[in-house]
């Protein structure tokens, strides 16, 4: 699951100037094009998804075709075609959300291909064509980078051609600036209809210094180029934090007391000293040789340079440019000089080193690498074909793993998510029902051997999700549990939608659930046709309008499983009965009732009802109020409580409260324990429990969604829930966004002069997580440090029996997919758990 960008972002290209004046950043996204198992994708197909996906969450792009080289864990050194897409975006959370869809997006679409992502926020100077202030001027004059990007398409007259491109670097920008290497792209920029238009594109690294004098050449260049070419469009990025050095030096690059990411660019000319050039054979041999074996991966752009020499003449030669992202420690200095050594005495070649050491680099496999302890990993395939049905079915896949394991015991989900969908699409057999197909599935998965799941796992389960079809004409769920000692466990579900009950005039949605007896046999499962239409058949043929819908449920619920002809009690634990009713004329707002029942007859009762928008005066805040009803087992018929004086009731005493010094909380205990103190209910016979839901909408004392549910049982004791969500909280951390989930569970039998303040609680967590600035902290870190510290630091562990905080983190540069962690705190330790979604 992913969240929605704004697609608020300025033009990445060329073609357009900003309209707000926000800081921007630049991120550059490398995708390569060899798909696991599936091939090469091509140009058209990575084209489509630069379209379909990128061009729609940002206003314009610039695309290079590169050459990527990654060395895999036994040292092979592999090779690709690549594709880098620059984006020049404004800062925001929204921005960084949609960066993170497109990484996610073409994780999923192609095979769990990973990406790489390298962003540079960091003294970048960006301007839409020329402008007095390009870049800063020092007062002792630095090299700087320079990258100007130069659209091609005149408006309103075809395009520059290379030749013309050419002269005006030749004639124009080349006579005024010491050196310049330019490089083919392609751009695209959406304009503000939302149509797309894309363009060839150059674009020229500059190296120079930061003076008045190269900014003001630079900047008439630029005015020429407009001029020359009826106003095409013009991007100026100026990075100027850079170390550059002309060859192999002692001091490349500063060395982090903690490693951090860098890029460096080398250039290598391809003018051989004393005439003729180097083949490009020739440096890939090179490359080969020198360099991606020093290297975990590298990115190799063919390029043009043109150099001023001495006497003030210019030489242009092919180039090659190497980008390599890195650790900044000496080790990798030291395998950078060997490499610019190597190429000097090997070639007699100039070489240039450009470093910049402020980036954040996220490489990105599919799935996160940080996994840790009591990890329940989960993950979801789409419209899956099972052919043995013709059917379509959603599948989803948990894999519970064993407390304690280390990193290297979590398995590559990629083949294990290629398992399933095979698996499904190879099954034949029309015979087979969806509960054979998925137990076979599961049993399958568990004891293959390459992926050795027994060892890891306590647990395996699969749900297939089916579309109504023209076997099941209705919503059908099948989901199978397996250990690894074989015990297997199975849970069949279905839900019939609009069926008409006479007896109260009314329509419900019905759903069945059947859980099977662990270890259930094939032949064992029961055609859920047959039972559908008994269902249907007993509900709309029910008459008597004196029946309250839970005796209608749990005569259903009865004869279902006493019915001879299916014999149910034989293989199910449990088969349990809800009816959602819609707002009808004798019941005017959501109902439902849920009937269980087992083997031995013995029957639960649930009612529950929502009253929507209910005013609270005391708080000034509007409410939608849930309450449940938790029959004793056995009931009988006649011990059934008309549930509309109940609602009046509920609804009266809110509207009645008019203490603003009351917490909600302390609205709802009081609320609850008249309910069912109430004499002419006389609830506290028949049930065993009640429970009653305040949520309440974001409102001026509270600016958040905010929750509170009260139990209360017969013999008056109370347990009391208190949750909030505080939405798109930063983590600096890990340069990510999170929806927060907050569940204050208090002691049973609180005083309420011990109900906690909820905002400074909220206030707390929020700035915990927004002061964590450490990179090498992973969410599940940051999650347990502020969990403690709310827990002892506000005089929780007092009054609390736990408290829980769920991350929901949006995809990101580090994960690209939701994922979750969830930390529970007691005064007894912590508990921890993550989930991939």
């Amino acid at each position: 699951m992913t969240s929605k960008s704004s697609n608020k972002v300025p033009d990445v290209s060329v073609n357009a100037t900003p309209t707000n004046p926000v800081p921007l950043i630049q991120q550059d996204l490398y995708f390569g094009l060899d798909i696991p198992g599936e091939g090469k994708l091509s140009d058209a197909e990575f084209q489509a998804f630069l379209d379909k996906v990128i061009a729609p969450r940002f206003f314009g792009l610039t695309k290079f075709n590169v050459k990527g080289q990654v060395k895999d864990a036994n040292g092979k050194i592999n090779k690709e075609n690549s594709r880098l897409v620059t984006i020049i975006t404004e800062d925001t959370p929204a921005n960084k959300t949609a960066i993170a869809e497109v990484r996610a997006t073409y994780s999923q679409q192609f095979n769990g291909k990973g990406s790489l992502q390298v962003t540079n926020a960091d003294d970048l100077k960006i301007n839409f064509g020329p402008a007095a202030d390009l870049f800063d001027n020092s007062a002792t004059p630095k090299l700087i980078e320079v990258d100007a990007y130069f659209g091609r398409n005149i408006p309103g007259d075809g395009e520059v051609s290379q030749k013309q491109f050419q002269k005006f670097i030749d004639n124009v920008l080349a006579p005024s600036v010491p050196g310049l290497t330019i490089f083919k792209a392609q751009g695209q920029v959406r304009s503000a209809n939302g149509s797309i238009t894309k363009e060839n594109s150059q674009v020229v690294k500059l190296i120079l210094e930061d003076t008045l004098a190269n900014e003001t050449a630079l900047s008439n260049a630029l005015k020429t180029y407009q001029q020359k070419f009826n106003g095409a469009g013009e991007l100026i990025v100026a990075n100027q934090d850079v170390k550059v050095s002309f060859g192999a030096a002692a001091d490349l690059f500063d060395n982090s007391a903690t490693p951090k990411f860098i890029q460096a660019d080398l250039y290598f000319g391809q003018n051989a000293p004393g005439g003729g050039s180097i083949s490009k054979n020739a440096f890939q041999k090179f490359v080969d040789r020198e360099i991606a074996p020093r290297f975990p991966g590298l990115t190799q752009f063919d390029a043009k340079g043109e150099v001023k020499n001495a006497a003030g003449k210019i030489v242009k030669e092919d180039s090659q440019v190497i980008r390599l992202i890195l650790q900044d420690t000496l080790a990798n200095e030291k395998a950078i000089n060997d490499v610019l050594n190597a190429y000097k005495t090997k070639f007699g070649g100039g070489t240039l080193a450009v470093f910049d050491q402020d980036i954040t680099a996220s490489f990105s496999t599919g799935q996160t690498s940080n996994l840790t302890s009591d990890q329940l990993v989960s993950f979801e395939l789409q419209d899956v074909l099972i052919p043995a049905q013709s059917a379509i079915a959603d599948v989803s896949v948990n894999l519970d793993y064993k407390p304690g394991l280390d990193n290297s015991q979590f398995r590559d989900i990629i083949p294990v998510a290629k398992f399933v969908k095979d698996k499904l699409a190879n099954s034949k057999n029309p015979n087979e029902f969806y509960e054979i197909i998925n137990k076979n599935l599961a049993t399958s998965l568990l004891n293959n051997r390459s992926f050795d799941l027994k060892s890891v796992l306590e647990e395996a389960s699969i749900t297939l999700d089916v579309a109504p079809n023209a076997n099941i004409p209705f919503a059908f769920s099948t989901t199978v549990a397996i250990a690894p000692n074989g015990k297997t466990d199975a849970l069949v579900s279905f839900e019939l939608q609009d069926v008409l009950i006479p007896a109260q005039s009314a329509v419900a949605d019905v759903s069945v659930n059947l859980d099977y007896k662990p270890g259930v046999n094939n032949n064992q499962f029961r055609n859920i046709l047959p039972v559908a239409e008994f269902v249907k058949d007993k509900l709309t043929n029910s008459q008597n309008p004196g029946e309250f819908y839970e005796i209608i449920n749990k005569n259903l619920a009865t004869s279902l499983l006493n019915n001879r002809s299916f014999d149910l009690k034989s293989v199910l634990e449990e088969a349990s009965i809800t009816l959602d009713v819609a707002p009808n004329a004798n019941i005017p707002f959501a109902f439902s009732t849920t009937v269980a029942i087992a083997p031995n007859g013995k029957t639960d009762a649930l009612v529950s009802f929502e009253l929507q928008d209910v005013l609270i005066p005391a708080q000034s805040a509007v409410a939608d109020v849930s309450v449940n009803l938790d029959y004793k087992p056995g009931v009988n018929n006649n011990q059934f409580r008309n549930i509309l004086p109940v609602a009046e009731f509920v609804k009266d005493k809110l509207t009645n409260s008019q203490n603003p010094g009351e917490f909600y909380e302390i609205i709802n205990k009081n609320l609850a324990t008249s309910l069912l103190n109430n004499n002419s209910f006389d609830l506290k016979s028949v049930l065993e429990e009640a429970s009653i839901t305040l949520d309440v909408a974001p409102n001026a004392n509270i600016p958040f969604a905010f929750s509170n549910t009260v139990k209360i049982t017969t013999d008056g004791k109370t347990d009391e829930l208190v949750s909030f969500e505080l939405k798109d909280v930063l983590i600096p951390a890990q340069s990510g966004i999170a929806n927060v989930t907050v569940d204050l569970d208090y002691k049973a039998g609180v005083d309420d002069s011990e109900f906690r303040d909820i905002i400074p609680v909220a206030k707390f967590v929020k700035d915990s997580l927004m002061n964590s600035k450490n990179p090498n902290e992973f969410y599940e870190i940051i999650n347990r440090n502020v969990a403690e510290h709310t827990f002892s630091n506000l005089g929780l562990a007092s009054v609390l029996d736990s408290l829980t905080i769920t991350l929901g983190v949006e995809p990101n540069s580090g994960i690209p997919f939701p994922f979750t962690d969830t930390v529970t705190v007691t005064a007894n330790g912590i508990t921890q758990s993550h989930g991939i979604i």
